[in-house]
């Protein structure tokens, strides 16, 4: 049983539509672009019925949630990428719901979008029909429309929605067509999902509350950072239209707690204000992985009024080398003071950290070991506890280690034990996340050549077996993910533009990153 699910009577004319999230249904329900794509579309469109389906389990075929109507009878497909591993399980729900995975094969369009494809759509080139470079908002109403004019003709379809400078169509579009990335101007103006569907069943990832997204994009350039290049320029709303937001969706869904979204929190007073708001009301928070050059006491001290027990925080690592390299805070003793300042208010603290920088030494890594011990002590002494996620570094298109690569798997592995074993109890990293991350990179980084491989990798039900298995059929290799593409020669996605600054800041990170690394 859900809360607010979308009904409509369904008749003869209605154009029959179904939302595919690749993952399980507690990750659809924590992604708030599920909910705008879900209620924008049906909304917008009276004669649409948008319907949505998950990943449920691997046996299929898949069924919508509305009217239990099985995937292959709906005539227009909407998914979106989060993370490029979910197009396995995206080609085995089609698979096992008697839909062709191959485009050429299938009479339903499929319209994909999210970070992953945004990023590099080539590596789906075989399976997806339509690739959507920008922000659902300004982009999918217009798709939707044309398969409105055009139902029924895929072939038309696909001609006419190509004609959308920010539309790849892997079928008629040639890979170095100039695809330009479409994104909200105004979040105020934006339309924002004040019902919310949730589970009666199935709790939140974050708690059972309502989400408001107070900023979109990031005002940093971190170096490893794919999607803040994705969500850039950095905007806010107003703390007059979060008011209203939050004032309505409390009480539309009969709840009392926000759960904020933001790539970069705080990076504004209206974020401060909001919190403000939310404790001076008596509702309840949780709060995204706070910057750290923003931890104040009294900011601390609305975050724990409205509820907060643990603090997220990303330092990514605590070696000032390594800060350098990643332009990432650059200020070890900022970084520390201010996890001090979380921990002596009584927070928890969940901290995310990388390893695995081609040029890190075994002196950087130690360095980042004797840190955590002295913020662990710190927490013993408070009474507090210290979680840490550490995750090897994967390489993404649009950032610099589009040309480093990712170090050996060997490597990464003996890092990781060393690491498990200096700090036992303290890491939450599994060995086998490796190989993972190893598969991420493999899809991220290439061109159209994959796509075969991630077909038959579906097929087969996903998993590092059948990785490695496909791998070996077809002699694919993988090489680029460890060398990294030679500086100066063509990229797989150059034809992706998503900032018209952003190659030149990728060459000066190139070269302050050949300096640093020089020293």
């Amino acid at each position: 049983m859900e809360y607010n699910t979308v009904k409509k009577r369904v008749s003869r004319n209605t154009i029959r539509m179904i939302y595919l999230y690749p993952s399980l249904y507690e990750a659809m329900v924590a992604s708030l672009s599920s909910h705008i794509i879900y209620y924008m579309i049906n909304e917008k469109f009276e004669d649409v019925y948008l319907e949505r389906t998950y990943l449920s389990s691997k046996q299929g075929p898949y069924y919508s949630l509305e009217t239990k109507t099985t995937l292959r009878n709906f005539e227009f497909i909407v998914t979106s990428l989060h993370y490029e591993l979910d197009i396995a399980n995206l080609v085995w729900m089609l698979h096992s719901s008697g839909i062709d995975p191959r485009n050429r094969f299938r009479s339903q369009p499929i319209i994909a979008g999210g970070p992953a494809v945004m990023s590099n759509p080539h590596p789906y080139s075989k399976i997806i029909d339509v690739a959507v470079i920008g922000e659902a908002e300004v982009t999918l109403p217009a798709i939707v429309e044309k398969w409105v004019e055009n139902r029924f003709d895929k072939k038309r379809f696909l001609e006419e929605v190509s004609s959308l400078e920010y539309v790849y169509v892997p079928s008629i579009d040639e890979p170095d067509e100039k695809i330009y990335r479409r994104y909200v101007e105004d979040l105020d103006s934006a339309f924002y999902p004040i019902k919310q569907f949730r589970s009666v069943n199935v709790e939140h990832p974050f708690g059972e509350g309502f989400m408001v997204e107070t900023s979109r994009g990031c005002r940093y350039w971190c170096r490893f950072c794919m999607e803040s290049r994705l969500f850039k320029p950095y905007r806010s709303r107003s703390f007059g239209k979060l008011r209203e937001i939050i004032d309505q969706g409390l009480l539309t869904n009969n709840l009392n707690k926000v759960i904020i979204y933001s790539l970069s929190f705080p990076s504004s007073n209206v974020e401060k204000l909001i919190v403000r708001f939310i404790a001076e009301h008596g509702y309840s928070v949780s709060i995204p992985s706070i910057r750290l050059e923003y931890v104040e006491d009294d900011f601390l001290d609305l975050i724990k009024k409205a509820g907060q027990k643990s603090l997220t925080i990303a330092p990514e690592h605590l070696c000032p080398t390594i800060q350098r390299l990643i332009a990432k805070y650059m200020d070890l003793d900022l970084v520390l003071n201010s996890i001090y300042r979380i921990i002596d208010h009584g927070f928890d603290v969940k901290m995310y950290l990388m390893y695995g920088f081609k040029n890190e030494s075994l002196d950087d890594i130690r360095v980042m070991l004797d840190s955590i011990r002295k913020i662990a002590s710190r927490a013993r002494e408070k009474g507090a506890k210290v979680k840490i996620s550490l995750n090897l570094l994967i390489p993404k298109p649009h950032t610099v280690f589009q040309w480093i690569g990712m170090i050996d798997l060997v490597r990464a592995r003996e890092i990781l034990r060393y690491i498990k074993r200096e700090l036992p109890g303290y890491v939450d990293t599994k060995l086998y996340e490796i190989n993972y991350a190893w598969v991420q990179s493999a899809i991220s980084l290439s061109d159209q050549s994959i796509s075969d491989v991630l077909i038959q990798w579906g097929l087969e039900g996903g998993g590092l077996g059948s990785w490695r298995r496909v791998l070996k059929k077809t002699g694919f290799s993988t090489k680029y993910v460890f060398e990294g593409y030679r500086f100066g020669e063509k990229l797989p996605w150059s034809n992706i533009a998503l900032n018209e600054d952003l190659e030149k800041i990728l060459l000066a990170e190139y070269e302050v990153w050949r300096r640093i690394i020089r020293c």
